[in-house]
């Protein structure tokens, strides 16, 4: 059994709820940053110089207790050109890619996302979130992320939805 399989197999009861602010820069942009934490939820503004728009995002992150580990991490970004959200799912390396991720928001009808890439940091699934369910994010209670390893055992991470409206509103 590979170390990513045992760790998320124990996940259930050793998680820990982290807000992650990472502004991004690229190249010899210079970035303004303004973090601020909402509940679990933390909101990010940067721009590449002063007159350019805000690229923003909210996001909230679940960690293993003992390891720091990422479990799953909630991103939804605001480009700020077009304005329209995007939201991206990031987990833990040692999935099983065809069954994708899904996530559900209290009792809600599941969404299914497919895995489009992964990296040294995680694989990661994104969609363009339409106005109900974010609004669903935005009322709801809980988010459920949800996923499987590569033993096929599915993996479940809760994350509270308490501040994501506040943040929501923040970033658009």
């Amino acid at each position: 059994m590979n170390s990513h399989a045992a760790v998320l197999g124990a996940v259930s009861a050793l998680v820990v709820f982290c807000a992650g602010a990472l502004a991004e820069t690229k190249g010899d942009e210079k970035a303004s940053s303004e973090t601020t934490p909402v509940s679990g939820w933390r909101t990010s503004c940067t721009a590449s110089d002063r007159a350019a728009a805000l690229n923003c995002a909210l996001e909230q992150g679940a960690f293993v207790v003992q390891t720091g580990q990422l479990l799953a991490k909630v991103t939804v970004r605001v480009d700020g050109a077009d304005r329209k959200p995007a939201l991206m799912i990031q987990t833990p390396l040692g999935l099983h890619l065809p069954t994708g991720v899904e996530i559900r928001v209290d009792e809600h009808k599941p969404e299914s996302l497919a895995l489009q890439t992964c990296d040294a940091t995680g694989c990661y699934a994104g969609m363009a979130p339409s106005d109900a369910l974010l609004g669903r994010l935005s009322g709801g209670r809980q988010l459920l992320v949800s996923f499987q390893d590569l033993s096929k055992r599915e993996v479940k991470v809760s994350m509270p939805l308490q501040g994501f409206a506040e943040g929501l509103k923040k970033i658009r």
